[in-house]
């Protein structure tokens, strides 16, 4: 009965420590989402949009490849590590090891998420961006703003502004489109990830419990 206890005691200890990390990543990456306002979309646009992006990217993939390795290099860990070990602390390590194959799973998971939560953001930015410029391309806004110069030379001003709104939106709009290709991979990648942690609580967890006995 002792030995039950102690197992379950530990056990509980380790969802504790899991749940409280999980707890605060989401509290700050909801307070992160929710301190975004409309009227930054411009100023949030990064000046050079392609390269931030794609370094942006380069992070997340890194991160990944940190934590499939991990993940990977727990889930072959052998079963002749714990024979050594007396019967207690081979159950406790069995149970700390498969909370953290789960844990890892549920991190990845959850980093694919904010990625798919930021692109689907930096679209929303864009597109905002595009409609502003579509009306600001509008001849009778080009002819305000170049009355508005005060200069002699208002038609050469309107071309100027003319060619200048338009190279800003055809950037916008590959950027935009490399987004939403970039957003169909993430939303995949999403799927499969859960699809792993279900597969992995449904193999795991009876572990665990077997191991409480």
């Amino acid at each position: 009965m002792n030995f039950r206890a102690n197992n379950l005691a530990f056990a509980l200890c380790v969802i504790i420590l899991i749940g409280i990390s999980n707890v605060s990543a989401q509290t700050e990456q909801r307070s992160a989402a929710n301190s975004v306002q409309p009227n930054e979309i411009q100023k949030n646009l990064p000046a050079n949009s392609i390269e931030f992006l794609a370094s942006e990217i380069g992070q997340l993939r890194k991160s990944l490849q940190t934590l499939n390795k991990k993940l990977t290099e727990l889930t072959g860990k052998p079963a002749s590590e714990t024979k050594t070990l007396s019967d207690v602390e081979a159950k406790q390590k069995t149970i700390l090891l498969n909370f953290n194959i789960l844990n890892l799973a549920e991190q990845r998971a959850e980093m694919l998420r904010k990625s798919l939560f930021d692109s689907i953001e930096q679209e929303t930015k864009l597109k905002s961006r595009i409609v502003q410029i579509e009306e600001d391309l509008n001849p009778t806004n080009i002819e305000r703003n170049s009355n508005l110069s005060g200069s002699t030379r208002t038609i050469e001003i309107r071309e100027v502004r003319r060619r200048s709104l338009e190279n800003e939106r055809k950037g916008f709009n590959n950027l935009l489109s490399q987004i939403a290709q970039n957003r169909s991979l993430l939303e995949e990648a999403v799927r499969e990830a859960d699809q792993t942690i279900s597969r992995l609580r449904q193999k795991l967890l009876p572990a665990i419990e077997k191991a409480l006995e």
